[in-house]
């Protein structure tokens, strides 16, 4: 459902309300207001398939070709990205796109897949 003049009223870290823009304003007086009537409000999107690579394979040396070349490269590449601070990296991209759930389709870059997959949860 979309609401024209609404708002959210948050409270420390949990939405309390969402509803009529001015009655809100009545209802929390000592809210801090956010935003105006040129501002969007939607949930946070999802991306169901996601390789949790900041850097892409071109930034990594697999320049793009056919499908079947480029994966064998990809596959191939022997990436001295470190998997912690690239994970970490794609999550904040996707965090500043508006994306706040991710399934992340894991791709291992090494031979040591259980450091890989720690440095990726952990990220």
């Amino acid at each position: 459902q979309v609401l024209q003049d609404a708002a959210v009223a948050v409270t420390g870290t949990t939405i309390t309300a969402v509803g009529d823009s001015s009655a809100l304003k009545q209802q929390y007086p000592d809210h801090r207001e956010i935003g105006s009537n040129e501002h969007l409000i939607m949930p946070g999107l999802v991306k169901v398939h996601h390789h949790g690579w900041g850097l892409s394979a071109v930034q990594q040396g697999t320049l793009d070709d056919t499908l079947e070349p480029w994966t064998y490269d990809l596959l191939m590449l022997k990436s001295p990205t470190n998997v912690y601070l690239d994970t970490l990296y794609g999550n904040v991209k996707l965090l500043e796109s508006g994306v706040t759930t991710v399934l992340h389709s894991y791709f291992c870059r090494t031979a040591h897949y259980e450091d890989e997959v720690n440095a990726t949860l952990k990220a």
